[in-house]
């Protein structure tokens, strides 16, 4: 009887064996096959991608769940979606039926579309020409894979099919002109007016850097107007309520008392003229507002009050900042810990101040730190200023300290780029100098690909930075673009690997208030100051490590310093 009794259990386990054998061949799990099989797609941004797996042991009844961030966003064998942004998504498909499931993620990286992206500097502000003048246009185009076929038109009426375009007109009045670049994944425009008036007509304009300044007594400044358009041939006339004073383009400004003066300036050419005030307002004599260092005085700066950064590829990315306001107090609090902050290309500066008012020694009197070393010098001009007014704030006269290269032909002050901003994210910053120069800060995604190097927190389409450029020494050393050199310069500049400037920290410049110079280069005698500002001194790049750009971590008054 027991006998019997194994024998039909052995029988029963044998044909349940033989039944889960037959199942497993006529259906069993789902099973799903990518290609490719990495399960890694590309797709294009608004650009759709559809996903369409084989699969094996699926039939009617079969449910499907593709997945993103734990929710379901399709049901269907196959997944078609179109992405927005360049980003990587990640997927799961889970596929069911009544014998079980299979899963798979999947990963899609999408990227830009290759699509000409475009700037022209200027074309923001439109432009303004003479009957007959030729208008070069000369676009910047981002590099782009794919081929581009270019179309100009005026007023909606097709005239060139290359890149670059000469206009003129023949007769006065405003034209929409608007160049188009088409590749196979879209096309980008821009689009801007002309206005052309007669030579007579052609609008004069200047720039001031203020329209107020503050002076000590006995001291002289210089008032001028800068970035002149349609001055050719024009007269000037500067007045002190009625009286003319000069008729020269700059005015050196000097008075026998203190107080408020009111001074006015006239730009004429033929019936055309523009005119504008200004406020000088002549301070106490030195001495007046001095604050004395006290055993609670701080060695390094205590305060950013601007800055004011060209473009670069730093710019953006250690901290965001959207007004600057924000960007000097993050600016602030990186410079309180010695973090480094980057100026960017030529002309971006920093003004801090500090708690006391730095003595003038004769000797080394105050220092900034960079993060040079021996083959890697970013140079940057250093300016001083006095609280002239005695209001705490730096709206007085800057005064360059002379160094090495000050007085030789190749430096050059007065020196000025305007950077425009990016007409998409990625792309390079274009610039134009006052010397009929251009070219771009090159965007580096290998590098630094936050969207953009044109400054968050200044919101206009374009910008002027001004100061002295010293002539740029790099240099590839390896012939073929992977070993760049900045050599130094003797003495005289932040951020510059000098043995001359008097510290044993090589990071470390030390300055003299004794080397200030005015608008003339004329020595100019402070007994202190109160403000210190660096500015990037070069315009100037160096291949894969980008623009050379002054970074500054720290300001200190040399006399409290504990090195």
């Amino acid at each position: 009887m027991r006998r019997l009794i194994v024998i039909l259990m052995l029988s029963l386990i044998a044909s349940s064996c033989n039944i889960d054998e037959v199942i497993e061949a006529e259906g069993g799990i789902p099973q799903i096959q990518l290609e490719p099989a990495s399960g890694i797609f590309t797709a294009k941004v608004c650009r759709p991608i559809t996903i369409t797996p084989t699969y094996v042991n699926v039939d009617n009844s079969t449910i499907y769940a593709w997945s993103s961030n734990g929710e379901i966003v399709s049901s269907q064998p196959t997944y078609t979606f179109t992405p927005t942004t360049a980003e990587k998504v990640y997927l799961r498909l889970e596929v069911t039926n009544q014998y079980g499931s299979a899963k798979r993620d999947l990963r899609v990286d999408v990227v830009e579309r290759d699509v000409a992206k475009l700037s022209l500097a200027g074309s923001a502000e439109g432009f303004t020409v003479a009957v007959g003048d030729i208008l070069p246009l000369r676009p910047h185009v981002e590099a782009c894979a794919l081929p581009i076929k270019y179309s100009w038109s005026i007023d909606g009426e097709a005239v060139c099919a290359e890149r670059d375009y000469d206009f003129a007109a023949a007769s006065q009045g405003s034209y929409r002109l608007a160049l188009s670049a088409s590749t196979d994944d879209g096309t980008t425009e821009i689009a801007f007016d002309v206005r052309v008036v007669t030579a007579e007509e052609m609008p004069l304009g200047w720039h001031f850097e203020q329209t107020e300044y503050n002076v000590a007594f006995g001291r002289t400044i210089l008032l001028q107007p800068f970035d002149i358009v349609g001055g050719e041939g024009a007269e000037y006339e500067w007045s002190i309520g009625a009286e003319i004073v000069s008729q020269s383009k700059a005015f050196e400004f000097s008075a026998d008392r203190i107080g408020r003066y009111d001074v006015s300036v006239a730009m004429r050419r033929g019936a055309v003229s523009i005119s504008q005030s200004l406020i000088v307002n002549v301070c106490a004599a030195e001495g007046e507002y001095r604050r004395t260092p006290t055993a609670a005085s701080l060695a390094a700066c205590n305060k950013v009050y601007e800055l004011r950064v060209a473009p670069g590829q730093f710019i953006n990315e250690y901290f965001e900042a959207s007004t600057a306001e924000e960007a000097c107090r993050k600016a602030e609090e990186r410079i309180a810990r010695e973090g480094y902050i980057s100026l960017g290309g030529f002309g971006g500066y920093i003004v801090v101040g500090f708690d006391h008012s730095i003595t003038a020694t004769g000797g080394y009197d105050f220092a900034v730190r960079g993060n040079t070393f021996d083959g890697s010098s970013e140079p940057g001009i250093v300016y001083v200023m006095q609280d002239e007014n005695g209001d705490g704030e730096p709206n007085d006269t800057w005064y360059e300290l002379a160094g090495s290269e000050t007085g030789k032909a190749e430096t050059w002050r007065d020196y000025a780029v305007t950077y425009y901003r990016p007409t998409a994210s990625g792309m390079s910053v274009e610039w134009r100098d006052n010397r009929g120069n251009s070219g771009v800060v090159e965007y580096l995604p290998t590098h630094h690909d936050q969207p953009s190097y044109y400054p968050q927190w200044i919101d206009t389409p374009s910008y002027t930075l001004r100061g002295t450029r010293l002539a740029e020494r790099n240099y590839d050393d390896s012939g073929n673009g992977s070993h760049w050199v900045q050599p130094s310069y003797d003495w005289g500049y932040a951020d510059n690997y000098s043995m001359q400037d008097g510290a044993t920290d090589t990071q470390l410049n030390r300055f003299r208030i004794a080397d200030a110079i005015d608008h003339a280069g004329r020595t100019v005698r402070l007994a202190y100051i109160d403000f210190v500002k660096v500015q990037t001194a070069c315009n100037a790049r160096s291949g894969w490590l980008g623009e050379q750009s002054t970074e500054v971590c720290g300001i200190y008054d040399c006399a409290l310093l504990d090195e």
